[in-house]
């Protein structure tokens, strides 16, 4: 099991907030527009599209919000303060 996989299982176990996925990109990138927000099931349908390591991202972004998280966020970890950027809504949020 990678970090992101563990996170996305504390989190949801925790019925968290929000689970945190910090990348070397601004969020979630697809057609070089970074996602905003989506769905759970829109995240789903577009695993296809996302390249290799981003797809784990997304994958466990997904799982945390299907067992118990309230959002999960991907979110650059290369800002100043990732982590308030994140929770405040910076990146992509994937929830139901």
């Amino acid at each position: 099991m990678d970090g992101d996989r563990a996170c996305s299982h504390v989190a949801g176990a925790l019925n968290a907030e929000a689970a945190i996925f910090l990348t070397d990109t601004e969020g979630l990138i697809l057609d070089d527009v970074v996602v905003s927000k989506m769905s759970t099931e829109q995240a789903r349908k577009a695993l296809p599209r996302i390249g290799a390591g981003m797809d784990k991202k997304v994958i466990a972004a997904v799982e945390a919000v299907e067992m118990g998280a309230k959002k999960s966020v991907i979110a650059s970890g290369l800002k100043e303060n990732p982590l308030r950027n994140a929770i405040s809504g910076t990146g992509t949020v994937i929830s139901n």
